[in-house]
């Protein structure tokens, strides 16, 4: 986001420049779509069902039960997804559980993706309520139910990519909510509705014409709003995490990114045809301009929940594409760790030690030594890690590393300002001698935190988009409310007594 949503967390290796395993990506993919289908489910049950009238009852308490549903699934694969991001590679589930357990509570994201599945799990028990209840989602409940929504939102765009950008990371992350609601509302209100009214429709061809003149109607100009949003805040985060486009091709991050602008342009094609049809107004304006009969259309009444399925299905592709920019490092975090980390290695009295400082935010740095026996039998059991860093002033420091999992030692420490260090990595064993080595490197002027040209470029596009829809909207409200003031007139003149 980054033209998608969420992000892997920076603490956690995801493996550099590769595709992650299809496990993991089915997760999150699963993850994403019930997000934006409980997004799109609580948009369409107010407005779009009501102009149903009494006929939208049946309709917003499946949207209901869809919503409950997809909560339940976003809160169920939210720790799944955690779990399986912790590195597991030859070890027993009790270190890895214990592994995941350290990094939900002891890392900025940890904290941050736990608080998401607590406002998830208030989503669950709320909308559990309501689906018993068989009543609609009013007052109270709606409030609370829609604050807990915004939270997780919230919480997924705090967690995501923008959490490693080294400036306005608040603005990056504003955008990654913007962008995941507005692609909740467009492509999950409008599974919603297929799944609400497609069968209803495919059923009884009568029904047709009044459902798309109420709720398709309704949803028409709801969508075309998200759809600019989204585009916008799409090209926004694009900017933010692609340093240039050759990493459109270089990187898994770039060709997802593609991939999702390509699918989303059809969607949009897609639901530009749909559009005219339910707004019979601006298709026959449209028509005129192709000289076309009165009353063209560019899809027949009887195919447009094809077509509707069909954008739908191109938007699940789409959230595929999504999954993967989210499960993947960013084009400029890959090039940025390319300039920014130092692994160095040593064998030391039967130990071999790697030492690594990585950024972890934007105002921290990392520490991480991992540590291997090259002897049998091993001199001693390891009791603690210890690392004395020297900064490029010659300030001294100590910094005691925690164990995240057997061989295997972290801790943050304020980001590392450019210029040489020195780190002295201390491994104390019982029963045994210290093993200690010195290690040093040179962290280099952090350049990819200024703007490059391709963000200049799509930030500007983006804003004109985001200053057009609003100048777009105040227009047409405008003229909304000139023509209910001339109704008003005209009622008044015809109740005038003559």
């Amino acid at each position: 986001m980054l033209f998608g949503v969420g992000s892997s967390p920076k603490v956690i290796p995801t493996g550099g420049n590769r595709l992650p395993e299809p496990g993991g990506l089915f997760l999150r993919w699963l993850d994403v779509s019930a997000l934006m289908i409980l997004i799109g489910a609580l948009a369409v049950s107010g407005r779009v069902f009501a102009s149903m009238g009494p006929g939208g009852s049946v309709p917003r308490r499946r949207a209901y039960r869809l919503a409950f549903a997809a909560a339940g699934t976003a809160a169920l694969t939210g720790p799944v997804i955690a779990f399986l991001r912790v590195p597991h590679d030859g070890r027993s589930f009790r270190d890895w559980f214990d592994a995941t357990w350290a990094t939900m509570g002891g890392t900025p994201w940890g904290r941050l993706w736990t608080a998401r599945e607590v406002t998830l799990i208030v989503l669950v028990v709320v909308l559990g309520a309501n689906v018993r209840r068989h009543t609609d989602l009013e007052g109270p409940p709606r409030m609370t139910a829609l604050t807990a929504l915004a939270a997780a939102v919230g919480f997924e765009a705090l967690a995501g990519h923008a959490f490693t950008l080294p400036r306005q990371s608040g603005l990056a992350a504003a955008a990654s909510g913007a962008h995941l609601v507005a692609a909740g509302v467009w492509a999950g209100g409008l599974v919603v509705l297929v799944l609400c009214l497609g069968p209803r429709m495919r059923r009884d061809p009568d029904a047709r014409g009044p459902i798309l003149a109420t709720a398709w109607r309704s949803f028409s100009p709801m969508a075309a709003v998200a759809a600019v949003v989204l585009v916008a805040t799409g090209l926004y985060e694009s900017g933010r995490h692609l340093p240039d486009l050759r990493s459109l091709g270089s990187t898994i991050y770039g060709n997802a990114v593609v991939v999702k602008v390509v699918v989303v342009v059809v969607a949009l094609g897609l639901a530009g045809f749909n559009t005219m049809l339910v707004n019979p107004g601006l298709a026959e304006r449209l028509g005129s301009l192709r000289r076309r009969a009165p009353g063209w259309s560019p899809v027949s009444l009887r195919r447009f929940t094809t077509v509707v399925t069909i954008e739908a299905g191109f938007l699940i592709v789409a959230v595929v594409a999504a999954a993967l920019l989210t499960s993947v490092p960013t084009a400029r975090d890959i090039e940025a760790a390319a300039t920014e980390t130092a692994p160095v290695s040593a064998n030391v009295d039967g130990l071999f030690i790697t030492f690594e400082a990585v950024p972890a935010g934007t105002q921290q740095s990392r520490l991480i030594v991992r540590t291997r026996s090259t002897v049998k039998p091993e001199p001693g059991p390891i009791a603690g890690t210890i690392v004395a860093l020297t900064d490029p002033d010659r300030v001294e420091s100590l910094v005691a590393l925690d164990e995240i999992e057997p061989g295997r030692y972290e801790a943050e420490i304020p980001s590392m300002s450019p210029g040489g260090w020195v780190a002295s990595v201390v491994v104390r064993r019982a029963g045994a001698a210290d093993a200690v080595e010195q290690f040093e490197w040179v962290v280099p002027e952090s350049t990819p935190a200024d703007a490059q040209p391709l963000e200049v470029v799509l930030t500007t596009v983006a804003v004109l988009m985001v200053a057009a829809l609003a100048v777009a909207i105040r227009s047409i409200r405008r003229t909304a409310h000139q023509d209910i003031e001339v109704i008003h007139h005209v009622h008044e003149r015809i109740g005038r007594p003559q």
